[in-house]
């Protein structure tokens, strides 16, 4: 199947309202779409279960999964990556001034500060939601665009008509996992790639990913063996920069393997904080607004691939919720008390540029 046939395929499905994903993964060139043959909404319970998945930040909301004994797997060659196609709408304006947003996020991210600075947490990650006005807006070619620009990142369109429209451009695994072997990353600190040249890393970033990297050999020791951790490297995902560390093992029991992954990982101090428990209740607390499936994971969850069952999940970062003539767009920045407010707002804004560009 020509990858046009397929995405033919998903435009047809999407007429009739039933839930789709489609998905490729970070330097593969190919492009999966899972297409659901009616309306339920799947919950998975114990993990087990085999199916596309669509989790969100909070671990006490409801997950949404494709199951694959009720849908169709369809898969196209694509024939590169990382080409730049037309444009499928315009961004027309921002709900808010810039000005406004930045003043309502340099409070929060200050709020944030006072909060660590009384000891109630060690680091808090602190987002924000930008609504943009757009029309003639096309998912379906919208994504291709995503998927054209962004070849190193896991991309995804996800559409259900109990969650809405979702797409974006994830540079972060929460885990891989085959038998019994697994793999993920420790992924944080954020500069643009044209300040790669501007010295060292500062002690804030380092400070912030070394948090992410502490909590997850600290939440996998217990459960697994022959650990292993790279050393710290940077990491390039489109035009920005993290640091970012390797971390493999395998677990000991075979028993829920993946439920005890995801308990043990999700959310990881990347996209909530540290002390999880604290940072989590002040981020439901004061960010002033849902962040529904943003900062969740998504991916596949054991689906048969050469003979044994693969799960690859990741986290939902630099992602975007289309509806009609809108688009909105979720970024955020990890908080330590090295944190300056006006650098975190200017570091939101250059996270932004992963998902617009999809978009003008």
């Amino acid at each position: 199947m020509t990858q046009d046939e397929l995405f033919e395929k998903v435009c047809d499905h999407n007429k009739g309202g039933l839930p789709l994903v489609c998905y490729s993964f970070p330097g593969e060139l190919e492009v999966t779409c899972i297409l659901q043959d009616n309306t339920e909404h799947y919950c998975c319970s114990d993990y087990t279960e085999s199916g596309f998945m669509f989790a969100p930040f909070d671990p006490d909301e409801k997950n949404f999964y494709i199951p694959t004994d009720h849908a169709q797997m369809l898969q196209a060659r694509i024939p590169a990556k990382g080409i730049n196609e037309s444009k499928t709408g315009q961004v027309l304006d921002s709900e808010q001034s810039d000005e406004a947003a930045k003043k309502a996020h340099m409070k929060l991210v200050e709020e944030g500060l006072s909060a660590i600075e009384k000891g109630v947490m060690q680091k808090v990650v602190l987002s924000r939601r930008e609504k943009l006005s757009v029309k003639s807006l096309d998912p379906v070619t919208t994504y291709k665009i995503l998927l054209g620009l962004y070849p190193d990142s896991f991309t995804y369109l996800w559409m259900h008509p109990k969650t809405g429209t979702w797409m974006g451009a994830t540079p972060e695994s929460l885990f891989q996992l085959n038998g019994q072997v697994f793999s993920t990353m420790s992924l944080a600190g954020t500069r643009r790639v044209e300040d790669e040249n501007n010295g060292d890393w500062t002690d804030k970033e380092m400070a912030e990913q070394q948090y992410v990297t502490d909590f997850i050999k600290d939440q996998l020791e217990p459960i697994t063996e022959d650990l292993f951790v790279s050393e710290r490297r940077t990491h390039r995902a489109g035009n920005l920069l993290h640091l970012k560390n390797e971390i493999g093992g395998s677990l000991k029991d075979d028993r829920f393997p993946i439920k005890n992954l995801i308990k043990a990982l999700h959310p990881t101090p990347a996209v909530c904080g540290f002390p999880r428990k604290e940072s989590l209740e002040f981020i439901l607390e004061n960010e002033g607004y849902d962040r529904e499936f943003y900062a969740g994971f998504t991916g596949e969850m054991n689906i048969l691939h050469q003979g044994r069952q693969r799960t690859r999940l990741f986290v939902n970062l630099r992602c975007l919720k289309l509806l009609k003539n809108e688009a909105h767009l979720f970024v955020g920045g990890g908080i330590t008390d090295k944190s300056r407010p006006e650098d975190e707002w200017n570091e939101t804004v250059a996270k932004s540029q992963t998902v617009k560009r999809s978009l003008i």
